[in-house]
């Protein structure tokens, strides 16, 4: 038997970690953000069953927003749409 997201009714922290390095480039960077977009939307987002947070690292680490910040999952994918691509030099995924 599968079931999808949706039957299972999780109780989760969803984290994102996006490379914004140079060498992962513009379109890739967009793709990055569409399938974020994608999985937030197989999600129920609210303050009891799932909240998001996103990161985005290349030179530096900077958190796009945080898991407290929305609880409504069309807020959550705007949020994401605005995410820019900081097109860092290099890659620290340590930070």
């Amino acid at each position: 038997m599968r079931f999808t997201i949706s039957e299972c009714n999780p109780t989760i922290d969803l984290g994102f970690l996006l490379d914004g390095s140079g060498s992962v480039g513009a379109i890739n960077f967009q793709k990055m953000l569409q399938f974020t977009q994608s999985l937030i939307k197989e999600f129920t987002i609210s303050v009891n069953m799932v909240r998001g947070g996103v990161v985005v690292y290349g030179k530096t680490a900077e958190v796009s927003f945080d898991f407290n910040k929305y609880y409504d999952q069309q807020q959550m994918v705007a949020a994401v749409e605005k995410i820019t691509y900081p097109k860092g030099p290099d890659t620290r995924t340590g930070l």
